[in-house]
């Protein structure tokens, strides 16, 4: 999954794009617990404290779904759930 994202940010996908909803996918990353893409993403500049139509940052989708080990990586790059 990784290759697939580094293909899409080599050809141009802005790292914080959002759907329809206004999540970024490390919005998507973190409700689904995928650390690997998350730090990923992050490390290539994903905004941790992106804020989507509703209100909610990646940390909050992260505790929404009891993703504690997403929530430490979250909140030790500066992540919040309430902005």
């Amino acid at each position: 999954m990784i290759e697939i994202a580094e293909f899409l940010l080599k050809n141009g996908l802005p790292i914080n794009a959002r759907d329809a909803d206004g999540k970024t996918p490390l919005h998507h990353a973190a409700s689904k617990g995928h650390l690997e893409m998350a730090e990923f993403l992050i490390n290539n500049g994903a905004k941790v404290n992106s804020i989507t139509c509703l209100g909610d940052t990646p940390l909050s989708e992260a505790k929404e779904w009891n993703h504690e080990e997403m929530e430490r990586l979250l909140k030790s790059h500066g992540g919040r759930d309430v902005i």
